[in-house]
């Protein structure tokens, strides 16, 4: 008899290192972001949440939902937002804007961020993460190796 082993890159913790918690969750849409993260409070309660996320599928490599991630990241303590998956083929007034996503996070009272490149954000979760966070990992694809990076940071 089959058995279901459950599914796959929905709060999967791929990695516990140094205190902290590494969760993978393909979590693309404003609404699954929103969601995932209250999960990811409800589950680790009392524990500080970084969300890094990859700007990735053509909708949020785009400004369609602009405004609806303003609300999505909101519950997040620490957000990354890393670079936007081809980013060469977007015009760039149709490109969702980091900065500005950023900028309403920040007043907002999230501490959030952006990068060109996923060894910005690996190195900023080693050098300020701590123990007890929960590391949140959203992209619906490989997120520029940062999972291999992360593992190989801790010798895993």
């Amino acid at each position: 008899m089959p058995q279901f082993l459950g599914v796959r890159r929905r709060m999967e913790v791929f990695l516990d290192a140094n205190g902290m918690t590494f969760v993978d969750d393909f979590a693309h849409h404003p609404t699954a972001i929103r969601e995932t993260i209250a999960a990811a409070h409800s589950r680790w309660p009392q524990r500080r949440l970084w969300v890094l996320f990859e700007p990735r599928s053509n909708t949020t490599a785009t400004n369609r939902f602009q405004q609806e991630l303003e609300g999505a990241f909101r519950g997040a303590d620490q957000v990354w937002l890393g670079p936007i998956h081809r980013v060469e083929k977007i015009p760039e007034e149709k490109r969702l804007d980091r900065a500005s996503l950023v900028g309403v996070l920040r007043r907002s009272g999230v501490s959030a961020r952006s990068a060109d490149s996923v060894d910005e954000i690996v190195e900023d979760v080693l050098t300020r993460g701590e123990k007890g966070d929960v590391v949140l990992l959203m992209s619906n694809g490989a997120f520029g190796g940062i999972y291999d990076r992360f593992r190989a940071a801790y010798g895993q």
